[in-house]
């Protein structure tokens, strides 16, 4: 009556005898670097991963794991040993919702073939990090001129770039000194106006954007349309009806903007201190003694009375910054923000942009 089971029990040891016996301990992981990664980046792994052995052992598993993710950095190993494993970053998930840049991730180790220890995991936190532009040269060029980007972590694949958000084409540059990052060439979009330009670059894993890093001069290309947006304490403007317009005085840019026709009308005026003929922009004038900036309120009344106008200002520049962003094809382009007082009145916080004719 014992005959079936004891068979059973039999063929289960002998199916464990031939699957090879079960990895005596589980591996580990001593150190590894680098700690933070992005495609193409070379890790060394040290630790315990195999029985000591003359011969050749299979390459191990290699893989990047996240609580706020399914998805699995791959690692592909170029050589390894029972102690040591080498193996270069090949992909990295790009998921918009859970940014691999933004998330801490775990190291795995899967050892393989006759001997192999067991699977491990890293204690160390891998950190995934974008590109960083770290330098533009020549900081100032014309249109169709190259220049050179120097991007910090960009990845083994195609990193992406624009200047003044217009796309430009990378190519990686043969020389890169060691500590400035790698160097890509890029040429000055031909459609850029004056100014200076953001420089941006993306390869799917991260983006960095450097403010205004390059200054394009010699062209000829027009802003944009005229217009003059303000935001006065976090409610938005832009100028209705007739845009009262700009004037330039060869030592001053002088603008006035009607930001609601009706009832209350609010009026807002600035005196910018740049010469266009000698001022090269960008050009940051911050608590200047001759920008003028006011602001007026004024309601309509009943025919025949005078209307009420309260007016705001920042006296002597006060706390007012006035940024001339760009100058190109007869126009002047730039942002500016303010705290305006007036007697009996709370403090008006003011921000905008424009676009003039000159």
């Amino acid at each position: 009556m014992f005959a079936k089971p004891m068979r059973l029990v039999g063929a289960l040891l002998a199916a464990a005898f031939l699957a090879g016996p079960l990895a005596a301990q589980d591996a580990t992981i001593t150190d590894y670097s680098p700690k933070q990664i992005t495609t193409g980046t070379m890790v060394t792994i040290t630790g315990d991963f195999a029985e000591a052995t003359e011969g050749k052992i299979p390459k191990p598993k290699v893989f990047g794991t996240s609580e706020d993710t399914k998805a699995k950095i791959i690692l592909k190993v170029v050589s390894n040993s029972d102690t040591e494993i080498v193996a270069e970053v090949k992909k990295i998930p790009t998921n918009k919702k859970n940014p691999a840049a933004g998330s801490d991730w775990t190291l795995n180790v899967q050892p393989k073939g006759k001997g192999a220890f067991g699977a491990t995991t890293s204690m160390d936190v891998m950190t995934v990090v974008g590109p960083t532009v770290v330098g533009v040269n020549p900081s100032s060029a014309m249109p169709g001129e190259e220049i050179t980007v120097n991007i910090a972590n960009p990845g083994a694949k195609n990193v992406k770039a624009s200047i003044g958000g217009k796309k430009t084409k990378l190519k990686r540059a043969p020389d890169t000194e060691e500590g400035s990052g790698t160097a890509f060439t890029a040429k000055v979009p031909k459609s850029l106006a004056n100014g200076g330009w953001d420089v941006m670059v993306d390869n799917k894993i991260g983006t960095d954007n450097a403010p205004a890093a390059l200054v394009v001069t010699g062209s000829t290309k027009k802003l944009g349309k005229a217009h003059f947006t303000a935001s006065i304490n976090g409610a938005p403007y832009k100028s209705t009806g007739k845009f009262l317009g700009s004037e330039d005085s060869g030592l001053s840019i002088v603008i006035a903007a009607n930001l609601k026709q009706n009832n209350p009308q609010r009026s807002f005026a600035v005196v910018i201190p740049f010469n266009t003929g000698t001022d090269m922009a960008p050009q940051t004038y911050a608590h200047f003694p001759t920008t003028l900036m006011t602001f007026s309120y004024s309601e309509t009344t009943l025919m025949g009375l005078v209307p009420t106008i309260t007016t705001w200002q920042a006296p002597n520049g006060g706390a007012a910054s006035v940024t001339v962003n760009a100058v190109s094809g007869g126009q002047a382009a730039g942002s500016f923000e303010a705290m305006l007082v007036s007697a009996g009145q709370p403090d008006l916080d003011i921000t905008g942009t424009f676009i003039v004719d000159l």
